[in-house]
């Protein structure tokens, strides 16, 4: 950052947070219409922001040290919040048959407390730190948030005012959400333009899916019906290596867009079907859930003040009661009325289809419709799968451990002693590996192992951004900054950049590495084939589980990069246990910027450290995964045994 741009807030009466860099704009206008000496102090609450107005040349205070409480204590507080009021026997009241809706939605409630409690804590710090403080300013959204799918979406995107007026309101200290910087005119126009578009996609939604169903018509008419029908909730590019290999299978997807992903000829190959819950939802089953809602908000009137982690809880000496009986009534009322359609509609959809597998991407999610088809399913006697997509964080305050799925396809051995370990019993859990990763047990090895060449290429997966939960904009600087230091001295050493940030954060990836790699032969790939990168590669960093095991896989040697503190954390949680991996010299750790130099320069100049590596990491996989390009095959053969298994309950 340059320094001359950071306040340092000395003598502050006046703070405007500014958190998102859509607002710029909305932010010099205010700032130049403000007289002279009266000007707030802008508080940057994240890198991405910071690099927005240093290019601006607005100075700005830093919210980088008002960030005082840990990852795993968040978890455990947002865990606590959202899980455990709604174990309240209070609360047995919000379910529809023999569904607990409040336990559907309490991951979407612990994701959008994480991101609560990280401003609340920043805000708390900023006044604590600055006593002298009178004011508060925020400035408001600057597109309309439309709630499709996604019930706490307009509490997530208010989520810094929220907190900052939580924390004001009970410190006296004036707060107030800037209007003045958006004309009255020119916000009601947006306003008019973003309900525009909003009518515009759901007519196009609704368009589009007449044209599905004439597409479904066209195929169950002439195509003849399989043995095995699957309902799949899950993105194409996961199921379609199942596919491949279960030819008596036909595939119905609730995902309509995913059609463009699949092709006609798939389509007609695999007899797939694209329908969505809504298409469901009769007259009747509306005027239900309106009924049962109404039972919902009276009851919800009736207990709201006598749960005790609701009324009783505060972070930092500050109550968060407000907060949470906001979060609590939208999900009373708005998901009360949204999951008793959604419950019907799943009933409804399955009675029709007749399933005999029902697969699902993540039961534990903060989409509610994951959990209900596996809830209703289970109702239904249909088996419910989830194919293991990801190391999963079992530590505390994970929601990893609370899954509404029957059966789970995991990753191998080492993966289904974690799942026994939240309850699940033998029997409901097989060792299929992951049919995402057959492509990476096909790469050839690297021909660079045993060669000491001019030049080391080193391969980094870079973090995304989870902001409270694994990964904010500055650990993301952080992270690369890191690399960046460590690669400088490697002699000869050139950087491959994979990028998972995704198109909200691409301009803020590309700004920090611009700024974190001067001096260092680098390149970034987005949007490319993890596959091609690892072949171009001689070694692996990442610090991400589920890459680290791709590049184990692929025959590379491969360091975990655990420097920022909750991938410190992953290293050492049960369900991932690397330290481990390291132990049985499968892999490298690094806990700081001189191991990741150490081990990355060991690896670019010992040939027999690199061979040590694979040849360890071959070793281990072979014992504790079922990674052996075969995945596909078994995933298969679990289907077959599950549909047989519903066959015989029919």
């Amino acid at each position: 950052m340059q320094k001359e741009l950071i306040n340092t807030g000395k003598g502050m009466k006046s703070a405007l947070l500014f958190h998102d860099p859509g607002q710029i704009d909305l932010l010099t206008s205010l700032l130049s219409t403000t007289a002279q000496g009266e000007s707030p102090t802008v508080v940057a609450m994240g890198a991405d922001v910071e690099f927005v107005l240093e290019k601006r040349s607005i100075p700005f205070y830093s919210a980088r040290d008002l960030r005082r409480t840990g990852h795993v204590e968040r978890l455990v507080l947002a865990e606590k919040l959202a899980h455990e009021s709604f174990e309240d026997p209070l609360f047995n009241f919000f379910s529809h048959k023999n569904i607990h809706i409040g336990k559907i939605y309490s991951v979407a409630l612990q994701t959008y407390l994480l991101d609560l409690i990280y401003f609340t804590d920043i805000v708390a710090s900023l006044v604590e730190d600055h006593p002298e403080l009178e004011r508060v300013t925020v400035l408001p959204l600057t597109i309309e948030v439309p709630e499709t799918g996604r019930l706490l979406a307009g509490l997530e995107a208010r989520v810094v005012e929220i907190a900052a007026g939580l924390v004001c309101k009970q410190r006296n200290i004036e707060f107030f959400v800037e209007k003045g910087a958006l004309s009255e005119k020119k916000f009601r126009v947006r306003v008019v333009l973003d309900s525009f578009r909003w009518k515009m996609f759901w007519w196009k939604r609704r368009m589009f899916g007449v044209a599905l169903s004439l597409l479904n018509i066209c195929v169950t008419t002439l195509r003849p019906r399989k043995k095995i029908r699957i309902l799949g909730s899950d993105i194409w590019r996961n199921i379609a290596p199942l596919m491949d290999k279960l030819p008596e299978g036909e595939l119905v997807l609730m995902d309509r867009l995913e059609s463009f992903s699949v092709g006609l000829r798939l389509i007609w190959k695999h007899r797939m079907q694209f329908m969505h819950i809504d298409q469901f939802v009769s007259r009747g089953m509306h005027r239900l859930a309106v009924s049962r809602d109404r039972e919902f908000r009276d009851e919800w009137e009736r207990i709201r003040f006598k749960n005790h982690l609701i009324n009783k809880t505060s972070f930092r000496g500050y109550s968060l009661t407000p907060v949470l009986q906001e979060a609590f009534e939208r999900i009373i009322s708005t998901g009360g009325i949204k999951s008793v359609e959604m419950i019907e509609g799943a009933h409804a959809i399955m009675r029709y289809l007749r399933p005999d597998v029902v697969l699902v991407r993540a039961s534990a999610s903060g989409q509610p419709h994951f959990g209900i088809l596996c809830e209703v399913a289970r109702l239904l006697s249909i088996p419910s799968l989830e194919v293991q997509h990801g190391i999963f964080y079992f530590g505390k305050g994970s929601y990893s451990n609370r899954r509404s799925v029957e059966y789970i396809a995991e990753y191998g051995p080492v993966l289904r002693e974690s799942f026994k370990r939240i309850g699940y019993r033998d029997d409901q859990l097989f060792d299929v590996g992951s049919p995402r990763f057959d492509k990476f047990a096909r790469i050839p090895d690297s021909e660079k192992i045993d060669v000491q060449d001019s030049e080391f290429v080193i391969a980094c997966i870079m973090p995304g951004i989870a902001r409270a939960f694994w990964t904010d904009h500055y650990e993301a600087f952080d992270f690369l900054q890191d690399i960046a230091t460590a690669v400088l001295g490697v002699p000869n050493a050139k950087i491959i950049l994979s990028m998972r940030g995704g198109a909200d954060n691409e301009a803020f990836f590309r700004e920090a590495i611009q700024r974190a790699f001067v001096n260092v032969n680098y390149r970034v790939a987005h949007n490319e084939s993890l596959v091609d990168i690892f072949v171009q590669s001689d070694a692996i960093v990442s610090c991400h589980s589920t890459s680290v095991l791709e590049a184990l896989i692929s025959g590379r040697p491969t360091v975990y990069d655990a420097i920022l503190p909750m991938h410190a954390v992953l290293g050492k949680d049960i369900g991932s246990d690397l330290d481990r991996y390291a132990q049985e010299g499968a892999l490298a750790i690094a806990y700081n910027v001189e191991q990741l130099t150490h081990e990355l320069l060991t690896l670019a100049t010992s040939p027999e450290k690199r061979r040590s590596l694979v040849e360890g990491a071959k070793t281990f996989m072979s014992h504790n995964y079922s990674f052996d390009g075969k995945s596909s095959e078994r995933l298969a053969d679990v289907v077959r045994t599950l549909a047989e298994k519903h066959a015989q309950l029919k």
